[in-house]
This record gives C-alpha cells, sequence and structure tokens, in this order.
C-alpha cells in the first residue's frame, strides 16, 4: 500500500498552485493543518516503582502507565485508601501492584474488590490480578485525569475492626482466660465499596438464638454519627438480613462506616464490620420538621409520646433521639413517614436523674428539638450492678491481661495504691471528705484501661449508692450499661464507670478509652460515707441549753458575791 508523506503532500501543493489549481491546493493545504492530530507520536510507556512512605517505613509500589506520568502517592490511613496523582498526555491506562501490608480489601477473610474513583467519579471496569502478597490492578484513564483513588478495608496504621468481640459469659476453654463463643453471631455486606447512590445488603446469621429476639444494628459514620438503625427478626434458618440506602444528607461524608450488630440479654453479643462510601454526594435542600409530645411533664414509669411533621416526603426516616440533663443518649429510633407526612413514637421513661430531658430529631437536613421535665425515680440506685459469677471471674482475667491497670484502697482519710500496669502512672489529687480525685497518665498506652477504686463496707452506705457521681476531665459521665461495656471497650468508647457491691463493701470501675493525661474523681461521697458520731441535732440543743443555764447561773454567783 503506498504511503503519504507531510512532505510529499507539501510538495504536490506547491505544483498545484503553480498550476493555478487554488481550490484544491487549499484543500490540501487544511489536511495538512489538521494531519498531525491523526499522526501524533505514540505515548512512550513508563514502568517504574514509587516509594511510599508512612511512619518510618518505605512500601515499594511498582507501576506501568501509558499516557501520563506519576507525581505523588499517598496513603490516607483513615479512609483506608491509596490517592495517586497523575499528569496525563492522552488516554492511557496504569497497572499497580498493591502491597498487601500497605493496603488491601477484604470481606472476613475473604478478598473483596476494590473501590477505584478517578477524580471523585467511581468506576466499576477495571482489571485485577491477585496472589498473595500483592493485589495488581489495571485501570483505564482519559486525557485531563488527575487523580486515582484506591480504596479497601485495611491499610498500614489503621485499627483493623475485630471481625467477633467474645461475649462476657463464656466459659474459659484454658488456663490464660481465652473463650470460645457458645452463640456466635455474623454479619456481613454485600460489598466493601458503595458510592451515594447505592442499596447496601446487610446479612448475618446467629447460632442457637433466643426465641424472639431480635437483632439490633446500628451503622455510624465516620465522624461517629448514627446515620442508620434496624431490628430485623430472624427466619426460619436463624439468619437476617435488611437494607440500607445510602441516599440523602445523613450519609455525606466519605470514609470507613462502621455496622455494630448486637444480639442477647444486655446487648451481650456483639459483632462489627465495616465499608466505605466514596465519590460526590448528592446536595437535597433541608425540610421543615417539628416535633412535640403530649405533655410538658413526665413521672417515672411514664409513656412519653413523640410526634411531629415534616414539609417534604423524601422516603427516608425520620431519627428520633432522647438525652438526659447531661446529654447522653438514652432512647434512639428511626420512624417511618405517614402517609400524611407526620411520625410518631413512644418511650416509657424509667430512667432515675431529675431534671430537663431534651428530644432531638433529624429528617435530612432539617432538625427539630423539644425539652421536657422528667421526674426520676430517687429510691433507686442508677448505677450499682449486682455482682454476677462471670464477674467474679473476669476480674482476675482484666488483672492479668492488664485491661485494669490500678486499684485503689480508698479510706477516710488514706489512699493507697497498687499498679498492675507499671506503664500507667496514678497520681492521688484529691482526697477530702466529699470526694477522691486521681490524676491518670501514660506515655505507651492508648486504651482502653480500667481503674478500679475499693471503698471499703465499714466506710460506705450501700443504700445511697444513687448519689455515687464520677467526674471525668472535669465533667460528669454516664453510668456502664454492663460489665462487658468496662471489661470490653474500645478505643472508640466514651468514658463510663460502673458500681459494684461486694461483700467487702463497693468497687467503683472506671473506663479510659484512650490515652493522654486525665483526671476521674469520685463525687458526692459525704452522701455515701456516714459521718463520724459526734454531736446529734439533740445533743447539739442540749449542750446549746446548757451552755445559756451556765451563763446564767455564773452571772448570779458573780452578783450574789459583791452584794454578799
Amino acid at each position: 500500500m503506498k504511503k503519504f508523506s507531510i512532505l510529499r503532500i507539501s510538495e504536490d501543493c506547491a505544483r498545484l498552485l503553480k498550476s493555478q489549481n487554488t481550490i484544491l491546493a487549499i484543500v490540501l493545504i487544511a489536511c495538512i493543518a489538521i494531519l498531525p492530530a491523526f499522526a501524533q507520536i505514540p505515548s512512550p510507556t513508563l514502568n517504574s516503582t514509587y516509594l511510599v512512605q508512612f511512619n518510618g517505613t518505605t512500601y515499594s509500589v511498582p507501576y506501568i502507565i501509558k499516557g501520563g506520568t506519576i507525581s505523588n502517592m499517598n496513603i490516607l490511613t483513615p479512609q483506608y485508601m491509596l490517592e495517586i496523582t497523575l499528569n496525563t498526555n492522552s488516554d492511557g491506562n496504569i497497572t499497580i501492584s498493591l502491597p498487601r501490608t500497605m493496603i488491601d480489601a477484604k470481606q472476613g477473610n475473604v478478598d473483596a474488590k476494590f473501590g477505584v474513583l478517578i477524580n471523585g467519579n467511581q468506576v466499576t471496569q477495571f482489571g485485577e490480578t491477585i496472589n498473595q502478597d500483592t493485589r495488581i490492578l489495571n485501570i483505564t484513564f482519559h486525557n485531563g485525569d488527575s487523580k486515582i483513588d484506591i480504596v479497601g478495608t485495611q491499610a498500614v496504621g489503621a485499627i483493623t475492626p475485630k471481625q467477633y468481640r467474645t461475649c462476657p459469659d463464656c466459659p474459659d476453654n484454658n488456663s490464660i482466660g481465652q473463650q470460645t463463643p457458645p452463640l456466635l453471631l455474623t454479619v456481613a455486606t454485600d460489598k466493601p465499596v458503595y458510592d451515594h447512590n447505592s442499596q447496601i445488603m446487610i446479612t448475618g446469621h446467629v447460632v442457637n438464638p433466643y426465641p424472639g429476639q431480635n437483632v439490633n444494628i446500628k451503622i455510624t459514620s465516620p465522624s461517629d454519627n448514627v446515620v442508620l438503625v434496624a431490628n430485623p427478626s430472624l427466619d426460619e434458618n436463624n439468619d437476617y438480613h435488611t437494607t440500607a440506602s445510602t441516599v440523602g444528607n445523613m450519609w455525606f461524608e466519605n470514609g470507613p462506616y462502621e455496622i455494630i450488630v448486637q444480639y442477647g440479654d444486655e446487648s451481650t453479643r456483639t459483632n462489627s464490620t465495616f465499608f466505605q462510601l466514596v465519590g460526590p454526594a448528592p446536595q437535597i435542600a433541608p425540610v421543615i420538621v417539628t416535633v412535640s409530645t403530649d405533655k410538658p411533664t413526665y413521672h417515672h414509669g411514664d409513656k412519653i409520646f413523640i410526634s411531629g411533621t415534616v414539609a417534604r416526603d423524601l422516603n427516608v426516616p425520620v431519627f428520633v433521639k432522647v438525652l438526659d440533663p447531661l446529654q447522653h443518649i438514652l432512647f434512639i429510633t428511626q420512624v417511618s413517614l405517614n402517609q400524611d407526612k407526620t411520625f410518631s413514637t413512644n418511650v416509657t421513661g424509667t430512667w432515675n436523674s431529675t431534671g430537663m430531658y431534651s428530644i432531638y430529631v433529624n429528617y435530612e437536613k432539617g432538625n427539630a428539638d423539644r425539652f421536657f421535665q422528667f421526674i426520676g425515680n430517687n429510691n433507686t440506685s442508677s448505677s450499682a450492678i449486682t455482682p454476677t459469677q462471670n464477674y467474679l471471674k473476669n476480674i482476675p482475667v482484666a488483672q492479668s491481661n492488664q485491661t485494669i491497670a490500678a486499684e485503689i484502697d480508698v479510706g477516710r482519710d488514706n489512699a493507697q495504691t497498687r499498679s498492675i500496669d507499671n506503664s500507667v502512672q496514678v497520681k492521688t489529687t484529691r482526697n477530702t471528705p466529699d470526694s477522691f480525685g486521681v490524676q491518670v497518665s501514660a506515655t505507651n498506652q492508648t486504651g482502653p484501661k480500667v481503674i478500679v477504686f475499693n471503698i471499703n463496707a465499714t466506710t460506705i452506705n450501700v443504700k445511697n449508692l444513687k448519689d455515687l457521681g464520677v467526674m471525668y476531665d472535669g465533667k460528669p459521665i454516664a453510668p456502664a450499661p454492663n460489665m462487658d461495656a468496662i471489661l470490653h471497650a474500645k478505643p472508640t468508647d466514651e468514658p463510663s464507670f460502673a458500681i459494684i457491691v461486694t461483700q467487702n463493701g463497693v468497687q467503683v470501675l472506671v473506663l479510659i478509652p484512650h490515652f493522654s493525661t486525665h483526671t476521674i474523681t469520685i463525687t458526692n461521697m459525704t452522701r455515701v460515707i456516714p459521718a463520724v458520731p459526734e454531736f446529734g441535732p439533740v445533743a447539739g440543743f442540749v449542750i446549746v441549753v446548757s451552755m445559756i443555764v451556765c451563763m446564767i447561773m455564773s452571772r448570779r454567783l458573780v452578783i450574789d458575791r459583791v452584794y454578799s
């Protein structure tokens, strides 16, 4: 086949101009002008290795790129993501080998598909080769693309979620306290990565379930906001399933979302998994929301009826939260809208604290709140937990594995500290009749750790335990729902405490989820510890009267001597 060159065409054009065939020459000149667009020199293929640095460790990432160059790679641990910055000069592709020790995508113990975004838009068509040590991706890009994000479920430096957390009442199977749960709870999603217009399928299984017991599901965002709650029931195979839509402003964040599932009495069976949300989030205008209660004041045991309206139905649920006077969440649920765009729910007030409670309602970006007065039950001890046989077994285990970092014996006038984890320093800062305080610090610890305060039975009135409180860094904290929340906590948990009544007195266990330097203060001790018997009110009255009589008699004696 005859080949044409630009030089050959130029020569023909000059000949045509000399022959005065101007029109044909202009056509040929136009062809010459556009030929370079169709005759570009192919982009070279670059075979190289990028060195990714993280916390003093270097990870070698081999790659082959055609159509551009790589200017930067950066591992973003909180997002489980590798960010690649490109300089493109044509359409092309990149083949990149990802060390599993740097980033990986897993669904349980099975390899899962990575999420890939180009300029913030998720792409689903890319190739992958999997081997034991690396994940090799082949990604196509277009001229002008500047960034590729590869999203997994594990990344160097990130906290890998536990696939199962053992239950607190499981029997010991060996001498070192390891436990095998008799009742398993699993959870999984159909994919590890979703965009903001997806349906998440959540499934799981329960072994040996309780009759009629549902599974509690909570999904939290990267900033730890609750975006969904659900209570699916089990089918005939003891499986459960539910779906979650990522559409809406509750899901505006990108990054790792955690699914926490709980099952059993006091939520003792717990498991969790993560998924990633990526891509641009659609913006939805705020919706006007109202909320009200049927009464302004309630007493212990009353049913509180909560209702409201929304201005526009977006086919998503309404989130309702009830908080106590210290802003601790007591009740949270999601409510479906009625056809007339109203919603309603109720909760029974079984709380013990008296004060102003608040209701917060969220519907997309619309928010509303309502306050009510609650008269608590002052005759109960809200935080005391009766020790179980399992608790008595778990305390030595927590001491041996140094979950309990120190114990402090608190007396009337002194305190003695026994250190268990020597990396945790405990210093007494306050010891008065009304309060006892310590400062806790650690240089090489991240938590969680527990500090135990032992108050002897001879110095405490167990009937008044409802008055005992705990301050953490100057703020009151809430009691834990159960001992598992103290002894099997996560670094992301909130500080909490538990009061255990024992034969020797009372133990106050305080959870420190993560470390810097913290202060802990046991408060209201004068209401709990009986006063030292001195002068009661009757004795005081008698003494005052006696003093007055003595003064009168003394004056009469002086007068008698003067006039005698």
